[in-house]
């Protein structure tokens, strides 16, 4: 049986804010349906698997991108010292 979350599940499992989630379903970054009559009052759904993959999608490329800051950072550092 599948497992809908409601931005409310996802402040308790996340600790993130309620706005947070909001701005999230609103822009289209969180896979979403909006199950409201009008796209103004937003009611947003998400399966739980669905959430998870995408948490974890949303890491790695998080992670990726670290990795490139700090090595664009460091490779400024080296070039100031030198």
């Amino acid at each position: 049986m599948t497992t809908i979350l409601t931005p409310a599940d996802i402040v308790r499992k996340t600790g993130w804010t309620m706005q947070r989630v909001q701005r999230l379903c609103k822009s289209g970054k969180l896979p979403v349906k909006n199950i409201s009559m009008g796209p103004k009052n937003g009611r947003y759904i998400i399966e739980e698997s669905v959430f998870d993959n995408w948490i974890k999608s949303s890491t790695v490329v998080q992670a990726q991108q670290n990795v490139t800051r700090r090595t664009r950072l460091d490779s400024q550092v080296q070039n100031k010292v030198l």
